[in-house]
């Protein structure tokens, strides 16, 4: 797993900066990875709904968080899944 930097972007609009390490199964069809850094911050009932989480790189994920800690939270992805939600108005207008 490679480690890369980005940020969690909370329903508020408040962004989280962290590093996070994901991978691909065989066929492309899901991510699964950790975030990595200070979650002590994010109220846990957060981790209830879809998470939104930008890359440095650009890429744009909705995560489903798995286990979470106040240094990590493990995740799931679906790499088409971001364009199909709803997203309140703070998750999408957040600053890039």
């Amino acid at each position: 797993m490679k480690s890369e930097r980005g940020r969690l972007i909370l329903r508020d609009g408040t962004e989280v900066p962290l590093e996070h390490r994901r991978v691909a199964l065989k066929d492309g069809s899901k991510y699964h990875g950790v975030l990595l850094g200070d979650l002590s911050d994010v109220d846990a009932t957060e981790y209830a709904y879809k998470l939104r989480y930008i890359s440095a790189e650009g890429s744009d994920l909705a995560l489903s968080a798995m286990t979470f800690s106040d240094g990590y939270l493990t995740f799931i992805s679906d790499p088409d899944n971001f364009q199909d939600r709803n997203w309140p108005t703070a998750l999408l207008h957040s600053s890039g």
